[in-house]
């Protein structure tokens, strides 16, 4: 019998993919907690990123959609989140592809910078991936540069305040009460200047003793000289656990006993009773020091080894595994070794890929926050063994590291690196979610507190004055924030003298210098009387003036038309000189002598010509002697011009441009070189736009590590400019 045909499509390639370009966005990160990673290829690919090393099979972080076929991709982007605590560095990555023939590309790094220190961090965040065994909490945070406020948001608990403790905005306290078991994540955020920080800060509240699920020893043994191996399954949320455990035999005679601090662990066999059932009691204490209950094994028959009846044992133990997703941060996988007779899991391991999961030695739980693959051998004591891989699939498609398991990440599209709670959802997603019965954006609560006679926001009325925008889009005191932007951001959507623009901890309305750059808030004045109250001592002039205030109009208030006055008076001086010197001119043809009697000027020949010369004809005269310095003076600037951007020859470039039978790409990487070991002789050369082509040659170069990495379009690109620049400069030395 012959099944139904089906089409299949196999591919040829020999030639290994080429990494077009690899880069950062951005490229400076000043705030937030992740930088994306792009890499582009020639051909379809997979991709693989390491700090270390470009040896592919030493790389130890994959971009999305390795080892899936269906997933080969020429764009490939990764979410790279940032380790803690960094104030200022430096990072570079080496990237590697491999198309589906396996071959790989070669080799490309791409680079960035974390700088903090830009607009102020956080230097203290506590307490911050711990497990505390207490109820009461204090959030504390210390900031590098001065605050006017810090926040919390913990679900439907938006912008709770901290207390400023130091006194001088750089160390904020929130105390913590009654805290139930379980796992806290916390959105802080503070203001320092006019920019909003923020981060996060997590910890795990374990009050409780830790319980024993299971103790798995085996049901029998036949080789009583070998050691008993135990696993034991805890459940709890704090790690790691001691363990205290006791072998005693059927009449509770304490055979063998002792401490250890991971499970799985082995126990010498030592005086065992052929016959005999023996059994395990352990508890456990977690990292904490909660102390659990004792639990007691199902225990185990000893025989002899001689003993064909109960001993021939040919059957393949079997891997075990429970999963335990009370954590949304990551699935817990317990696994265990079940037999008749005593087997233990020898070896496991995980990984990213079942291609490189590798089994050792291990202890449990294993703790997964993406898709995994644990790897082990297992074996009986009869010598049957048994090795595979199980996958575990973990979901966290936005990347926030809150999981999309059961009902734990309730924001499921946060954006890459935005700081959430414990439910996956940032500040403003939390804000978004309160009741809004209208759907004007605006909660209830929110148009409740503010709504007047005149801030209309009434909460059953999107549109509460009727004029046909929402109530969210309306910007009732006219400071350029809409409602909504005003909520997110705390402010009384009704009043702009609620605002502090600089972040100095001074409203507006009565800060002298509503603009002090974020270096000198913590040195502004705070003294309310002073008159340069807000102003820090760089914006008070020798005179005690604030040169930063600006003279603002207020609504409703008119402003004295002083320019035109100005302009007026200055064209009546204008009109009265000239009246002056028409005057003056027509006195002087005749004039009273001393006597009283009139005297005429003698006129030479030559001046009856002058006779009509007039005001009017002198203007004439000042108008043609303007037009011929200007002139002379264009004819100058071209003279100058000549001995500057505009020779007609770039030194160094024509000639490669001139080059025949060389690729555009190797012409940009050769005229690259002689610019950069010619530069103070070239530039002087260039006109503003032709620096700018030779700049951006220099700025894809520094991009790409090198020019020959640049993308071939790009250098297309930038070679048809350069080959323009040249052409248009001999076109016009032939004009």
């Amino acid at each position: 019998m012959l099944g139904p045909s089906q089409k299949v499509t196999l591919q040829y390639d020999s030639t290994a993919p080429y990494i077009l370009q690899a880069y950062a966005k951005p490229v400076v990160v000043t705030s937030g907690n992740a930088v994306d990673l792009f890499v582009e290829t020639d051909d379809k690919t997979f991709c693989k990123y390491d700090e270390i090393t470009d040896a592919w099979d030493s790389m130890a972080y994959l971009f999305p959609g390795f080892e899936q076929i269906k997933n080969l991709s020429k764009s490939h982007k990764a979410t790279l989140t940032l380790p803690g605590g960094i104030k200022k560095q430096n990072f570079s990555y080496f990237v590697v592809c491999e198309n589906g023939a396996r071959d790989l590309s070669n080799s490309s790094m791409i680079k960035f910078s974390v700088d903090f220190t830009l607009k102020g961090y956080f230097t203290v965040l506590w307490p911050n991936d711990i497990h505390l065994n207490q109820k009461e909490v204090t959030l504390h945070a210390e900031l590098s540069k001065y605050t006017s406020w810090c926040k919390y948001t913990f679900g439907n608990e938006t912008d709770i305040p901290f207390e400023d403790v130091s006194g001088e905005g750089l160390i904020f306290e929130k105390e913590l009460t009654n805290l139930k078991d379980g796992e806290y994540q916390y959105i802080i955020k503070c203001k320092v200047g006019p920019e909003i920080l923020q981060d996060e800060l997590s910890f795990v509240i374990d009050t409780s003793a830790p319980i024993i699920n299971s103790i798995e020893d085996g049901n029998k043994t036949c080789f009583p000289e070998d050691p008993v191996h135990v696993a034991v399954e805890v459940n709890d949320s704090s790690t790691p656990f001691s363990y205290s455990y006791q072998l005693k035999n059927s009449k509770g005679i304490v055979i063998a006993s002792g401490n250890v601090s991971s499970s799985p662990f082995d126990i010498k066999m030592e005086n065992l009773t052929i016959g005999d059932k023996h059994s395990i009691e352990v508890s456990v204490t977690d990292g904490l020091g909660n102390v659990g209950a004792i639990k007691k094994s199902d225990g185990f028959l000893v025989f002899s080894s001689n003993d064909t009846k109960n001993c021939d044992d040919k059957q393949v133990p079997k891997m075990n595994y429970t999963e335990d997703s009370s954590s949304c941060k990551a699935l817990k996988v317990n696994i265990k070794c079940q037999d008749n007779s005593k087997c233990k899991v020898d070896q496991a391991g995980w990984a990213y890929t079942s291609s490189e999961c590798k089994s050792g030695n291990y202890s449990t739980p294993f703790q997964f926050n993406k898709t995994s693959y644990l790897c082990y051998f297992i074996a009986d004591e009869a010598g049957n063994t048994n090795a595979g891989t199980v996958p575990f699939t973990v979901e966290d498609k936005d990347g926030d590291k809150i999981l999309d398991i059961g009902s734990c990440d309730k924001c499921l599209d946060t954006l890459a690196g935005a700081s959430v709670d414990i439910t996956g959802c940032t500040d403003k997603d939390n804000k978004d979610n309160k009741p809004d019965e209208d759907k004007d954006k605006l909660p209830d609560s929110f148009e409740i507190l503010y709504n007047s006679d005149n801030c209309l926001l009434d909460k059953n009325k999107a549109d509460s004055d009727g004029n046909k925008i929402l109530d969210g889009q309306e910007d009732y005191d006219k400071d350029g924030m809409t409602n909504y932007e005003e909520y997110l951001d705390s402010t009384d959507p009704c009043s702009a003298d609620e605002k502090d623009t600089d972040g100095d901890g001074i409203l507006d309305k009565d800060d002298k210098c509503k603009k002090t750059p974020a270096s000198e808030i913590k040195n502004v004045i705070k003294t309310k009387s002073d008159k340069n109250y807000g102003c820090a001592p760089s914006e008070i002039t020798s005179v005690g003036t604030t040169p930063s205030v600006e003279d603002e109009k207020k609504p409703g208030e008119e402003v004295f038309p002083w320019g035109w006055v100005f302009i007026i008076f200055g064209l009546l001086m204008i009109g009265g000189g000239i009246g002056h010197l028409y005057y003056y001119q027509q006195q002087r043809r005749k004039a009273p002598s001393k006597t009283g009697r009139a005297f005429f000027i003698e006129e030479k020949p030559k001046a009856a010509a002058k006779q009509g010369f007039n005001l009017g004809e002198k203007f004439k005269l000042f108008e043609r002697r303007t037009t011929e310095k200007l002139k002379k003076k264009e004819e100058r600037s071209q003279v100058f011009e000549a001995f500057g951007g505009e020779e007609k020859h770039i030194p160094h470039v024509e000639k490669i441009l001139a080059k025949e039978g060389v690729s555009p790409i190797k012409k940009v990487a050769q005229i690259f070189q002689k610019y950069t070991e010619n530069k103070e002789e070239i530039q002087p050369a260039l006109s503003s736009k032709e620096k700018d082509v030779f700049e951006q040659l220099v700025d894809l170069s520094e991009r790409h590590g090198q020019v020959k990495n640049i993308p071939e379009k790009q250098a297309k690109d930038i070679f048809k400019k350069l080959d323009k620049i040249v052409k248009t400069r001999h076109k016009g030395k032939k004009k």
